[in-house]
């Protein structure tokens, strides 16, 4: 509006990018002049435009400006002449170095290195400026003392005559990953130390581990026992049994479980219980066992309880239950044993 209304009362004109909007909405980018043109009383009468589409040229500008907008907040950048001369550093450069502009201004490349990297540095310049695109990591000083790392790349810029005209660094702070780089080498030279003193004793670490192992396997060997014992008593008795583990997958299935739901034990070992009592079509607060024996539920664990199941021609079958849980290392076992109710009341 100030723009307009400063031609439309015979000011000055305007040279520069304007944006159009079309019919259609879209955008139209011009290189634009306007200009106010006065009749013979020297009174604005028109405004003369003049144009050229450069909306393809705009957008790629637009979008190269985006991009060095993005490496400038996510890098650090610097332009130097030939003689290392600081001539431009982004401010994510320049908040590291702290640095005042005018400072920068009286500064080289060769200001902020080490002594240590100084005459290294001064080779792998001329290799740049000749040419040779350098990249790797180099220790800063910075304006408070403080040395930074930082690891980047040089590349020579020429000018139209093909003469080097300036050197471009583009990299990032690293001093962090040095320095954990730096407490990992200190780690693994414990790590090393240590490894020295197990290797001195390994011989009785051995000789433990042996007998350990002995041990374990003879332990192993006294509950594999047990349990078969276990086994074959639960196979005994006369009441239905049925064991699951953890997973809900079903262990032990004696002969009274068969008899009771009419179906072989080879059917249902090491298939899921819910094979066994499904709980499709029956509600959730009904009394029946597939509610309640699932590992993790202790609603019916050391209690005597009339439940009922459905055997396997669909019939069902009034029954008291007791479950028991049992913990062994990491394996948790939960065994159900069922009494069918017309066997106890005759």
């Amino acid at each position: 509006n100030d723009l307009w209304q400063n031609l439309a009362s015979g000011g000055k004109h305007f040279e520069g990018d304007m944006k159009h909007v079309t019919k259609s909405g879209t955008d139209v980018w011009t290189m634009a002049t306007y200009v106010s043109v006065r009749d013979h009383k020297h009174n604005p009468v028109k405004i003369l435009f003049l144009g050229i589409d450069i909306t393809e040229s705009k957008k790629e500008s637009l979008d190269y400006k985006g991009q060095i907008d993005a490496l400038n907040r996510s890098t650090m950048k610097a332009e130097y002449g030939p003689d290392g001369r600081v001539l431009e550093m982004n401010n994510k450069l320049k908040d590291t170095l702290l640095y005042t502009p005018d400072e920068l201004k009286k500064r080289t490349i060769f200001n902020f290195l080490t002594a240590s990297d100084l005459e290294d540095f001064k080779l792998i310049w001329k290799n740049i400026i000749n040419g040779v695109p350098f990249e790797g990591r180099h220790k800063w000083i910075m304006k408070t003392g403080e040395e930074r790392w930082f690891q980047g790349t040089y590349t020579v810029v020429h000018d139209m005559y093909g003469e080097p005209a300036k050197i471009v660094f583009i990299g990032n702070d690293i001093t962090d990953q040095i320095r954990i780089e730096e407490k990992n080498r200190e780690y693994m030279a414990t790590l090393r130390e240590q490894e020295q003193k197990l290797q001195q004793s390994q011989v009785e670490l051995s000789k433990k581990l042996k007998e350990a192992r002995e041990e374990m396997k003879l332990q192993f060997i006294e509950v594999e026992i047990v349990k078969n014992l276990n086994d074959k008593t639960l196979e005994g008795l006369l009441d239905a049994v049925v064991t699951i583990n953890q997973d809900n997958k079903i262990t032990l299935f004696n002969r009274a479980a068969e008899e009771l739901w009419g179906i072989s034990r080879n059917n249902v070992l090491q298939h899921d219980i819910s094979e066994l009592l499904p709980t499709d079509n029956i509600s959730a607060d009904a009394n029946y066992l597939g509610n309640f024996f699932r590992t993790g539920d202790k609603t019916l664990v050391g209690k005597r309880t009339e439940v009922f199941i459905v055997d396997h021609s669909g019939e069902s079958i009034n029954v008291l239950v007791t479950l028991a849980s049992a913990t062994r290392g990491e394996r948790t076992t939960l065994t159900a044993f069922i009494q069918k109710i017309e066997v106890e009341l005759f």
